[in-house]
């Protein structure tokens, strides 16, 4: 931001994004005049389902075991297993429903995804990190106006991460999503709904 010349700004993070979205608020206030927190938490913890899955990329496990380890999720049933073979990452951004009614949109993310894979290296740093982030006591020094959206059916962070964020976050506002994974894909109209109201 200080680079570019922007003093200040909307910032909205998801997912691991959402952790350095927490970090920035906490530690330049001054830069964050909204905070839109999705799908994310204040500190490591996922599903059982999900700790397997990072224990499993952590150990640089091939596609087929990373498959075999995200078939204990409770919606995988509805998948196609052809498909969850050729993506896994697919069973818990997106639910069931919406991959089998959006298969270019999915198809489409398992391409781009399949073309420019993360290094193995990457992806351990990255999961690390994530690992390792913690703005539980500290989530009251956050002064921004801010939202957290989180999507009822998501397991990489399951829900109750959103309340923990807006209970501790002062005067923070919780939108649940009812029908949504980690992407809150499947209600994305209403989800822009959301955040129009809410920076406007």
């Amino acid at each position: 931001m200080d680079a570019l010349g922007i003093p200040e700004a909307h910032i909205l993070g998801i997912s691991m994004g959402g952790m350095i979205a927490q970090e920035l608020a906490i530690n330049h206030p001054e830069k964050v005049c909204k905070l839109v927190l999705c799908s994310t938490s204040s500190r490591w913890n996922p599903s059982k389902e999900g700790s397997r899955i990072v224990s499993a990329m952590e150990r640089g496990c091939s596609l087929e075991e990373l498959a075999k380890a995200y078939l204990t999720f409770r919606f995988v049933h509805d998948y196609p297993i052809d498909y969850i073979r050729r993506d896994p990452t697919v069973v818990n951004v997106y639910t069931a429903d919406f991959v089998k009614e959006n298969m270019d949109l999915v198809n489409h993310y398992y391409h781009r995804f399949r073309q420019n894979p993360p290094s193995k290296e990457g992806s351990k740093r990255q999961f690390n990190a994530v690992k390792e982030c913690n703005t539980h006591g500290r989530l009251h020094l956050i002064s921004a106006p801010t939202i957290v959206l989180h999507g009822k059916k998501d397991f990489v962070f399951p829900p109750e991460n959103g309340s923990i964020l807006a209970e501790a976050i002062p005067n923070a506002k919780l939108v649940f999503f009812k029908k949504s994974a980690h992407y809150l894909a499947e209600e994305m109209e209403e989800v822009i709904h959301v955040l129009t109201e809410f920076l406007l």
